[in-house]
């Protein structure tokens, strides 16, 4: 019996303007994003595995961007985005239809959160 496994790693780009009073800003953005996905097949049976389909999906972002600066040039933000699939090649869209987990890559709403330290 063979079963599949991926993994993705991402990189993007965005622009965005921000503005804001006090400690509080707000950013809207805008930006793509690279997925780099890798599929292997692994064999229960032999244990091994072999990596044998590569795809490169892209997809566009917009974004609004939360912060509030708690110390100088030191801010915590949360950000709600939404992805728009833009692009796939057939690789990825058999990944796609043979695995339900993926159907959402690269479309969808999601939140970021973290740190911001400005210079």
């Amino acid at each position: 019996e063979m079963a599949y496994d991926y993994s993705c790693n991402k990189f993007w780009t965005r622009l965005g303007y921000s503005f804001g009073t006090g400690g509080f800003k707000v950013s809207p953005q805008a930006g793509v994003t690279f997925n780099m996905i890798s599929g292997k097949a692994v064999s229960s049976f032999t244990n091994s595995s072999d990596y044998f389909k590569k795809s490169n999906p892209m997809s566009a972002f917009a974004a609004i961007r939360f912060s509030y600066e708690v110390v100088k040039h030191l801010s915590i933000h949360i950000t709600p985005q939404y992805d728009f699939s833009i692009g796939g090649d057939q690789v990825f869209k058999v990944i796609k239809q043979g695995d339900s987990k993926l159907k959402a890559w690269g479309e969808g709403f999601g939140v970021n959160a973290g740190i911001i330290y400005e210079i």
